[in-house]
């Protein structure tokens, strides 16, 4: 797995060690443990700083902007009355009168609101765009709840580093994807479209410090799942069919599983292949597919997993409208409005929406064909990388798309 962690971990023993005599005072921020609240009633919470000169500025700022606030004290501590509407994380950031900066956060849990129990992440604010976490504005590490429909999807994000890891939020639906800018692609899924609504999720799993999901429900005693939807980012997708600076493309025998594991002891993980090279297979999960979360039971956690056997592809996933047991949203979704399409992805072309084997043709700009392959659900990607540079045109199954070769 390609690891961001461990190489930022390695610049900082290599670098920042050596540096720590000369690292800046920051200030430590001591906030509140993880709230329940079950009413509209305004809670007393106290904030505390240690070190740096008063008067301090206490900013506290919620994901969902109900909360913002900004608070000047004498005082190394201070107590605000807030409420909440929804479940949320908060983050506190603290300067003092001598320009140091400290940060922290925390979460509330928002019991007995009658909000509905699907996680599609509309409530968070993109833009269009994405929200990957708190920037805190000392640049450090800060870790958070992403709440929706009474799921909470654990972030973190170090703005020095433009590193996140977790689950991240999306209302990016282009279609384009540039190798030469394969980052912008994270934020990506290959369908174009949300499953439900504007917006879906991101993961980044990282092995080396797993995020999880904490399942709220209507009493913060978690609840039984019946699914999510799932589908692949272009990220991952352009990394799998073609390689890139740091991952070989899939060969036979590789694959990637992800893995949803719940703490409920009699439950059953459910699982669902991203991509699957064994066997002759060339599968690459390419629309948005209903994954069966029944099985996990009742809980309050969900540990997720990505089982990659090449180390180095990015392991991410896009995911949306995980939803309560019996909300009569499933898999008859999937599919309604499925028309073939074809996009370009670095040197490939990759087909969505196939029900059966097909052939896909390109064309010279003067109408020559000059390449032709088979197919299917299971086998929907075609390399173009012996084609010289130019404008081409594709066709299957009805479908045609003109592209560009580089």
């Amino acid at each position: 797995m390609r690891n961001f962690t461990l190489i930022l971990t390695a610049l900082l023993a290599s670098f920042g060690m050596a540096q720590a005599q000369d690292a800046p005072e920051t200030l430590v921020v001591s906030v509140p443990g993880s709230q329940i609240v079950a009413s509209d009633d305004p809670v007393e919470l106290e904030f505390a700083v240690t070190g740096g000169e008063a008067p301090y500025t206490f900013k506290l700022t919620s994901i969902d902007l109900a909360v913002n606030e900004t608070v000047e004290s004498e005082d190394m501590n201070v107590i605000v009355p807030l409420s909440f509407a929804a479940s949320t994380s908060v983050l506190v950031e603290v300067e003092s009168h001598d320009g140091l900066l400290g940060h922290s956060s925390f979460d509330v849990v928002r019991t007995d609101n009658g909000a509905g129990l699907t996680a599609d992440f509309e409530n968070i604010a993109t833009d269009g765009q994405y929200w990957n976490g708190f920037a805190a504005a000392d640049g450090g590490a800060t870790y958070c709840y992403i709440y929706s429909g009474g799921i909470g999807f654990q972030n973190q994000y170090t703005p020095m580093w433009s590193y996140w890891s977790g689950t991240a939020v999306s209302g990016d639906l282009s279609t384009e994807f540039d190798p030469k800018n394969a980052m912008e692609g994270q934020y990506r899924n290959v369908t174009g479209r949300a499953y439900d609504g504007e917006q879906f999720a991101v993961h980044y799993w990282s092995s080396w410090e797993p995020l999880n999901f904490k399942v709220v429900g209507k009493d913060g005693n978690g609840m039984e799942l019946q699914g999510v939807a799932i589908t692949n980012t272009f990220y991952t997708v352009n990394s799998i069919l073609n390689g890139d600076a740091m991952a070989k493309p899939f060969a036979e025998g590789d694959y990637m599983k992800l893995t949803f594991t719940g703490d409920n002891a009699s439950g059953t993980p459910a699982e669902i292949y991203l991509a699957d090279y064994r066997d002759g297979n060339t599968y690459v999960l390419n629309d948005w597919e209903w994954l069966d979360l029944s099985s996990l039971g009742k809980v309050t956690t969900i540990n997720v997993a990505l089982e990659c056997t090449n180390e180095m592809t990015p392991t991410y996933f896009a995911f949306d409208t995980m939803t309560e047991k019996g909300s009569g949203i499933n898999a008859v979704k999937v599919g309604q409005d499925c028309k073939v399409a074809i996009r370009a992805i670095g040197n490939g072309l990759q087909v969505n929406g196939l029900n059966e084997t097909a052939t896909l043709r390109v064309f010279s700009l003067d109408g020559r064909q000059v390449l032709a392959a088979e197919v299917s659900g299971s086998h929907n990607g075609v390399s173009t990388a012996t084609l010289p540079a130019g404008s081409y045109i594709a066709t299957v199954a009805g479908a045609s798309a003109k592209f560009m070769k580089r």
